[in-house]
């Protein structure tokens, strides 16, 4: 279940706010996997076919997001890798902040390692390992 409000919070913060400044991970647009390391190891399957970068402007905590939703940035380091933060209004009222250290293998595959803290305390902590598996699916024609 809170898989499924995170999908849902990072859909609506990402439509309510959008980027902010900074240069973000380039992957591929495909079919990726997901590999999702946390107190209960998950897989999942995505289509980013539009904008594939968009997946890491995102809220990994527990806590429902609020109508306002999420500030995102992202910035190059001088490794290569990148560090990417989200600073979220939630439901509760409260704030949340997520941030992640994403290391690019190359562009179709990468790992990112998210803390989030909700409300000023330590909440979350996940490993995510992407892995790029196919092409976007043609759409179907037009009838």
């Amino acid at each position: 279940m809170p898989r499924l409000i995170f999908l849902i919070g990072l859909a609506a913060a990402f439509i309510a706010r959008g980027f902010e400044n900074g240069e973000w991970p380039p992957i591929d647009k495909g079919v990726w996997d997901f590999n999702i390391e946390d107190s209960a190891p998950t897989t999942a399957t995505r289509e980013l076919c539009n904008n594939p970068s968009g997946w890491f402007a995102r809220y990994p905590g527990k806590i429902p997001l609020g109508k306002s939703g999420c500030r995102f940035s992202s910035r190059r380091l001088e490794s290569g890798a990148y560090e990417v933060e989200s600073h979220c209004a939630l439901l509760d009222g409260g704030s949340g902040v997520a941030r992640g250290a994403v290391t690019l293998e190359n562009s179709h595959a990468f790992d990112a390692k998210w803390e989030v803290t909700e409300n000023a305390k330590p909440a979350y902590r996940e490993r995510v390992r992407g892995t790029w598996r196919k092409v976007c699916p043609s759409p179907a024609p037009a009838p």
